[in-house]
């Protein structure tokens, strides 16, 4: 099974921060179901930010694996290429939207601090809700990239 990304459902009450968010868009539940998860298997009281073991956790529990695949700066000392610091979210959909198209796979990231999924040319975090293309203004292409994680589906 290919995992897509869905708008993120926010209802009354809901969580608004970013983790529960892509949770959210992911597994295609609500941002207060979501927290809940959050909370539930990372044993805390309350989200208001997320580590990505966090939300790694919950993702394995709903058998997805997040693989980091590249890091810079404070996750990491791995700068690829002519970058000798942390790419923008420009550079870095640049170097991987050709592999993006070809593959629709889904991308988590870590930009300035603020989760958000990319799947070929689409977008979503819990800013946009909806899913947006990749030339959206709404899309903050000048964050530095921190992180970032390819999200696969591994079955029952």
């Amino acid at each position: 099974m290919q995992l897509k990304i869905n708008p993120v459902k926010s209802v009354p009450g809901g969580n608004r921060y970013c983790g529960p968010a892509v949770v959210s868009s992911i597994l295609n539940v609500d941002t207060k179901t979501s927290a809940f998860l959050l909370r539930y298997r990372n044993n805390r009281k309350k989200i208001t930010g997320t580590a990505p073991d966090w939300i790694k956790n919950v993702f394995n529990d709903c058998n997805i694996n997040m693989d980091l695949i590249e890091s810079y700066g404070r996750y990491g000392k791995r700068f690829t290429g002519t970058w000798r610091k942390p790419p923008t979210l420009n550079q870095w959909l640049e170097k991987m939207l050709p592999t993006m198209i070809e593959t629709n796979n889904v991308y988590l990231l870590i930009a300035r601090n603020h989760w958000q999924l990319v799947q070929g040319t689409s977008y979503v975090c819990g800013q946009t809700k909806d899913i947006v293309p990749l030339d959206d203004p709404k899309v903050k292409r000048r964050a530095q990239v921190n992180a970032v994680y390819l999200l696969t589906y591994v079955g029952d």
